[in-house]
């Protein structure tokens, strides 16, 4: 089913390009289209990772406003960048997950060597197969993570 859906949107994402040259009468270049198709799968697997996230822990639904808008960025942006390095297609630059937080937490963000250490901690509870415990540790230290207005 997977298969066949992705099939589906690619070839509607296709479709689209070639009616929208039609239209303006012009073509993007290979390397503005290899962007655009980059940042296609990182959106997918950030959403894919988001919605798992939400099934897995229904949870995190009850968290007040400020640790949910941590959790619900954070930790899809981690499992992006993971996930996009370790199948080799290269994830975003922790820069951008701390300039995304800046933007929906609504402060001066958190601090870009925070989001590394996160990261890093993150890294070292996947591999050892404790991913739920990162779980629990963000949202218990979400209070020193989210910085203060």
């Amino acid at each position: 089913m997977l298969d066949e859906r992705v099939k589906e949107a690619l070839t509607a994402v296709s479709k689209s390009y070639s009616e929208l040259s039609k239209l303006l009468k012009t073509e993007l270049s290979e390397r503005v289209l290899n962007e655009i198709m980059d940042e296609v799968v990182r959106i997918s697997v950030n959403e894919i990772a988001r919605h798992m996230l939400r099934v897995k822990y229904p949870e995190i639904d009850d968290l007040p406003d400020k640790v949910y808008t941590l959790v619900n960025e954070l930790i899809p942006a981690f499992l992006e960048k993971y996930v996009l390095d370790k199948v080799g297609l290269g994830g975003r630059d922790l820069s951008e997950v701390t300039e995304e937080l800046a933007l929906v937490l609504g402060s001066e963000g958190i601090e870009p060597e925070v989001i590394e250490d996160l990261y890093d901690e993150f890294v070292s509870y996947v591999r050892r197969g404790k991913f739920d415990d990162f779980m629990k540790l963000i949202i218990r230290r979400s209070s020193e993570i989210i910085p203060k207005k």
